[in-house]
């Protein structure tokens, strides 16, 4: 198993319905795969994890790095984790507004990162728990 994640920049704003209608088509297609994991959109950033079949969570992150929707998409991390966080979501969808002020501070730090400097492990780790932990809409 693979635990990969990444962030990008939308070349354009997404409406909630692009969104609502991205997600159910990840959802749908993730399940397929069996890929879970979960998806954050703020200002134009997307933050995503993706956890599943090695070669499936690579065959995703390439098409997504290819999709022209996305532009500097920018993997923060990957691990072969023993078990996954997000094993019940197929595709969970979090706001960064549900997040609690520290943790959006966290978030939008990395997100706003203009070049790309990636964050220390131990800074997605916690977030990753923080979204895990988080009520999923």
């Amino acid at each position: 198993m693979l635990r990969l994640v990444y962030i990008s920049t939308a070349r354009r704003a997404f409406e909630q319905s692009e969104l609502l209608a991205l997600l159910r088509n990840s959802q749908r297609n993730n399940a397929r795969r069996e890929i879970t994991g979960i998806l954050l959109y703020h200002h134009n950033q997307f933050f995503q994890v993706l956890e599943g079949p090695e070669e499936a969570v690579r065959a995703v992150y390439a098409r997504i790095a290819e999709d022209p929707r996305h532009q500097t998409v920018t993997k923060l991390y990957e691990e072969r984790p023993a078990e996954r966080l997000f094993g019940d979501w197929t595709m969970g969808f979090l706001p960064a507004e549900s997040l609690a002020p520290a943790e959006r501070l966290d978030f939008t730090s990395i997100l706003a990162t203009a070049d790309r400097q990636l964050p220390e492990r131990s800074v997605v780790r916690l977030l990753l728990k923080t979204f895990r932990a988080a009520p999923i809409r």
